[in-house]
């Protein structure tokens, strides 16, 4: 699965990799600590750390610190995965059809919003 959306980045060069994509395949093909993450990536330093610490915050990854206290070992998890997924089916989708816009994934919501606020202020 994994292996099929790194191949879909890597062959389609006009598509842009976002930056947490970039590095949840980073750590899915084994570079699992910062310093590796960084050498591979085409991102800075600071952008790299603000990265790791928002997939973190979204539990798309989590980390365990080894016997050296100061090397953390990052991990997917089953919720990063499944966003590697998603982004893989997305990405095929912009390759079969370049011409067509991607559907938006809540198409309906807005309207549902609007609905409820209209319905809302009726009741006030």
């Amino acid at each position: 699965m994994a292996y099929r959306a790194e191949m879909n980045f890597k062959k389609n060069k006009d598509v842009k990799i976002p930056s947490k994509i970039e590095a949840m395949l980073l750590i899915l093909e084994g570079k699992d600590h910062f310093k590796e993450i960084i050498e591979k990536s085409s991102y800075s330093k600071p952008t790299i750390n603000k990265i790791l610490n928002n997939l973190k915050d979204e539990k798309l990854i989590e980390y365990k610190i080894g016997e050296d206290k100061r090397i953390k070992r990052y991990k997917l998890t089953n919720k990063g995965l499944k966003t590697l997924k998603r982004y893989n089916q997305k990405l095929k989708q912009q390759i079969e059809n370049p011409d067509k816009k991607p559907k938006p994934m809540y198409n309906k919501l807005p309207r549902n919003k609007l609905r409820s606020k209209m319905i809302w202020k009726q009741i006030r």
